[in-house]
């Protein structure tokens, strides 16, 4: 197996375990869908641009 830096890898028992709980706790509902959203877009967002040599502002 090849390992390449800043690549993050999950079990898949702990991604089913996330998912349950999850929908156990209830934020299966609209708004904390919307949230859970908001959220990884916002990650996904800085770590492009830090990945392209550009930081945000706390924040942003």
């Amino acid at each position: 197996m090849i390992r390449k830096p800043r690549c993050t890898r999950w079990r898949l028992s702990e991604v089913r375990a996330f998912w349950a709980k999850l929908a156990e706790d209830g934020r299966n509902d609209k708004q904390g869908v919307e949230k859970l959203l908001a959220a990884t877009q916002k990650a996904s967002q800085a770590a492009r641009a830090k990945r392209a040599g550009l930081y945000l502002p706390a924040g942003a």
